[in-house]
């Protein structure tokens, strides 16, 4: 009897072994990282959404015969095709050259966005002349001109440029077209925003056209959000200059959180969040230069107007908030979406390319408000998942503004001193705290990350100067006046007790 139980559970534990197989299959899958496989699947997506052929020019249907000529006649692991193909055609690619001028068709948006509001840019007589208050009447001059601009943007667009998707913004460009900048009039004062668009061999020629439209109209000046190279250069004309914050840099090709070696309840989360059995959530990728969605476009649109009203009805004061149209220029546009079991979109990140750093800025990324919690992070990791695949090493998450002024340059000490204490009291209401803490969390590369500054040409800032300042920083006089003296009524009653009980 004993032999034989012996003998039956011999060949019951051989009959188990195979079985064993497969669960050594699944663990393998489980150590991927969630990077590879979250960015491959983004990879693929976006490059399933082809192109519609007959909106292709030459060049693009050239690339895409050549592509599926290597494809048919090499063998390549799934991984190799995707980053091969992005690098190609993709429209996350930084090593293709920028196309030129004339083939940045579908950036002929902004003239819809900024048409009424554009600086009259000199041109060749030969240009018919549109009236000034005709915004409904387009000539060749004005599509070249957007030719132009479009290619500026693309080649040194940077993070402070955010603001070409607000269309309160009006462009200007030197006569050459080899130079651009974009600003808002407030309280008399062109607030222009970040470095100019241009080489830095053209800046002196590009201010100096400026500087005579500025006379002519009476206004002043000043740049908020100039990266460390262009104070550096305004630093010899003797400009004020003074340091408010940080861009703070993901690099998603060595990434401790994307390496899974840090933040691991992040990770922990995001898989909870993709799990169709737990969250459910699908995380999918849209290039509106591959052919436009608009149906998809009023989904996120939505996505992004539930989350701006909700933000906008706390009482909490935002700084450093400007209002988009993520798809003002859609060919510089690319979008990490989320979708939910059922298909409903609640959650979008947008991908600006920024040509001067070789890399992207993701902003805005955010949620509906009924949208599960750590949706934005997922986000995040999604876009440094898709980066990684396309071999880009730069992912800039904005500004961080500093409760402190840092170094100022071109004021004596008395005024740097009063300047300073402006400046905190101005801000120290604001949760700016917050946004370091949030960012902190992804680990930024400080190697990348680069000074962000005021700059004040006319030397020390005037009363109209720093309400301009104010303006941009999405700060009401009024509202900081009630808190300030809100804080100084709280203040004197404090005192009051502490007499009363002593």
């Amino acid at each position: 009897m004993s032999s034989g139980k012996q003998t039956s559970e011999c060949a019951s534990n051989l009959q188990k072994k195979p079985r064993k197989q497969p669960a050594t299959t699944m663990t393998s899958t489980q150590k991927l990282p969630l990077s590879e496989q979250l960015g491959g699947d983004l990879a693929k997506h976006l490059m399933a959404s082809a192109m519609d052929t007959g909106s292709m020019n030459i060049i693009q249907r050239l690339h895409l015969l050549e592509q599926g000529a290597v494809q048919a006649a090499t063998v390549h692991t799934s991984t190799i095709v995707v980053t091969a193909s992005l690098t190609t055609q993709g429209p996350l690619s930084c090593a293709a050259q920028s196309p030129s001028p004339r083939q940045s068709g579908s950036t002929s948006s902004i003239v819809s966005v900024n048409s009424s509001k554009s600086t009259t840019l000199p041109g060749d007589d030969a240009y018919p002349k549109r009236k000034s208050n005709d915004i409904h009447t387009f000539t060749l001059h004005d599509f070249t001109a957007i030719s132009a601009l479009s290619s500026l943007v693309e080649r040194y667009g940077r993070v402070s440029h955010m603001g070409i998707l607000d269309s309160s913004y009006s462009f200007f460009m030197t006569k050459n077209r080899q130079a651009a900048l974009y600003y808002k009039v407030r309280n008399n004062v062109a607030v222009v925003g970040g470095d100019p668009l241009c080489d830095p061999a053209d800046y002196e020629n590009l201010l100096e056209e400026f500087r005579k439209l500025r006379k002519h109209r009476r206004w002043g000046i000043v740049f908020i959000g100039a990266t460390d190279d262009f104070a550096a250069y305004v630093s010899k004309q003797r400009w004020v200059t003074m340091r408010f914050g940080t861009e703070r840099v993901l690099n998603p090709l060595t990434n401790p959180v994307l390496l899974e070696k840090e933040q691991k309840r992040m990770i922990v989360q995001n898989r909870q969040l993709l799990d169709p059995q737990r969250g459910g959530i699908t995380v999918l990728a849209y290039a509106p230069a591959q052919g436009r969605d608009e149906i998809l476009e009023q989904k996120l649109r939505h996505v992004y107007d539930s989350w701006r009203g909700n933000r906008n009805d706390s009482d909490q004061p935002q700084a450093y908030m400007t209002v988009f149209d993520p798809f003002a220029i859609p060919a510089l546009m690319t979008y990490l979406y989320t979708v939910d079991r059922d298909g409903h979109c609640n959650g979008f990140a947008a991908l600006r390319k920024i040509g001067a750093n070789n890399g992207y800025h993701i902003d805005p990324y955010c949620a509906t408000p009924d949208a599960p919690r750590g949706l934005t992070d997922l986000l995040i990791f999604s876009a440094m998942s898709l980066l990684q695949q396309a071999g880009i090493g730069y992912l800039s998450l904005g500004f961080e503004p500093t409760l402190e002024l840092d170094e100022v340059k071109g004021l004596s000490r008395p005024m740097t001193a009063i300047t300073k204490t402006c400046y905190r009291h101005a801000f120290r209401h604001l949760p700016i705290g917050g946004k370091k803490g949030y960012h902190d969390k992804f680990r930024p590369d400080p190697v990348l990350d680069s000074g962000l500054h005021i700059i004040y040409p006319d030397g020390a800032p005037s009363l109209q100067d720093a309400l301009a300042t104010l303006h941009f920083a999405n700060i009401e006089v009024g509202g900081l006046m009630k808190r300030e003296m809100s804080v100084v009524f709280s203040h004197k009653e404090t005192q009051k007790h502490e007499q009363r009980e002593s």
